[in-house]
């Protein structure tokens, strides 16, 4: 029968049980770290505070102007239209007027003819329809222009039987011949009565109630007038309008006793439109030209954009503007405040805390990988400073 031969038991000695137990322990910190080395990173999160900026600008508007032009100039034109009207208006002035006797108010006397006419007092007026009853009689002496007017207080030729007349009547004068009865005459623009009543007469608020009124409608007819002027494209752009008075005639002055007026007013209405493409990007060139080096603008606010014309002249078609806007700057990624020298072996406050000494910054967030990181690596190559919104 064979037996078996056990051999002897082989026991690794405790002193090197501890040695090898420490090279288990040296290789896993040594993987540890080359983890650590290889992949070891954070990433730091800036939210920068926006600072307002608000500027003005000066440009020259000139038709074909190139896009990218190095000067302040904007292609556009002027453009004008003229428009006139005659509109008439209330006299709003009243007061009681009292007459003496047989006193019954005034008439206005016209003379179409080509010859001045004078009219003594007590000169009669009459209706056409019965020349040889006397209704009214002038009260003083008079000189009418030809082709003019003149006013004269007139008074009943019967005070007893007198009947009150109604505004705008017309009268004739019997004392003249018959022929320039049609050429010379009479009419009254308020009721003629023989008792106290009420006039009209102009205010300075109703002429000047009227110029703004009759203004404004010419002034929207002259835009009217000039938008039929545009090309399709050029009806997109902006336009800054205005208008210039020629001329201003009213047919009465303040405190003429009259029911009504006409006023009359001859305009320019001037319209500057331009490319706003262009505006804005030479407003964004010169916006960052005038940041530092470690800012950069944002955004312009298209709301912020408000145009006022400086001048303009419709001979040689130019104009110049005057621009306000307002728009955010922030710091750039290569700002020097982002110096990554400066985040070397920090925790996540020491770089929170670093960064709230500038007002540029509104925020940070730190994030760390592995997530058990708890320190900036000490290489700069491991450290990634971004921006936000950028």
């Amino acid at each position: 029968m064979l037996m078996a031969i056990q051999g002897p038991n082989f026991i690794l000695p405790q002193k090197y049980k501890k040695l090898s137990l420490g090279f288990i322990v040296i290789s896993v910190l040594i993987l540890a770290a080359v983890i650590y080395l290889s992949w070891s990173r954070v990433i730091i999160i800036i939210h920068p505070n926006l600072e307002k900026i608000n500027q003005e600008f000066i440009f020259n508007i000139r038709p074909g102007v190139e896009a990218g032009s190095s000067d302040d100039s904007i292609t556009g034109k002027v453009l004008t239209a003229i428009v006139e009207e005659t509109q008439t208006f209330a006299a709003t002035g009243s007061k009681d007027q009292q007459f003496e006797s047989n006193a019954v108010g005034s008439v206005i006397i016209t003379n179409s003819s080509s010859k001045s006419q004078a009219l003594v007092a007590t000169t009669r007026l009459a209706y056409a329809s019965d020349p040889k009853k006397t209704i009214l009689r002038i009260k003083d002496n008079v000189e009418v222009p030809a082709g003019g007017q003149a006013k004269v207080s007139v008074y009943a030729e019967t005070a007893e039987s007198f009947v009150d007349i109604a505004a705008g009547s017309k009268f004739i004068i019997p004392g003249l011949w018959q022929g320039l009865w049609d050429k010379i005459y009479a009419q009254n623009d308020q009721i003629l009565t023989k008792n106290s009543r009420t006039i009209n007469f102009v205010t300075e608020t109703d002429l000047s109630n009227a110029q703004n009124q009759l203004q404004e409608a010419l002034y929207q007819k002259s835009l009217t007038a000039i938008t039929g002027q545009l090309q399709s494209k050029e009806a997109l752009w902006p336009r800054i309008a205005t208008y210039k008075i020629i001329e201003v005639a009213p047919s009465a002055k303040v405190n003429d006793e009259v029911s009504e007026f006409s006023l009359k007013i001859k305009l320019q209405g001037v319209a500057v439109v331009f490319d706003e493409s262009q505006l804005v990007s030479l407003a964004e060139n010169k916006i960052t030209q005038s940041l530092s080096a470690d800012k950069k603008l944002i955004d312009l606010d298209a709301k912020s954009f408000n145009y006022a014309l400086q001048n303009y002249n419709c001979d040689n078609n130019n104009a110049v503007i005057k621009v306000t806007l307002a728009g955010n700057s922030a710091i750039k990624n290569d700002s020097k405040l982002l110096d990554k020298s400066k985040l070397l072996g920090k925790t996540s406050l020491e770089i929170k805390s670093y960064f709230s000494q500038f007002s540029e910054v509104k925020s940070v967030d730190v994030n760390f990988q592995p997530v058990w990181v708890t320190k900036t690596p000490n290489s700069a190559g491991k450290i990634e400073v971004k921006i936000s919104g950028n």
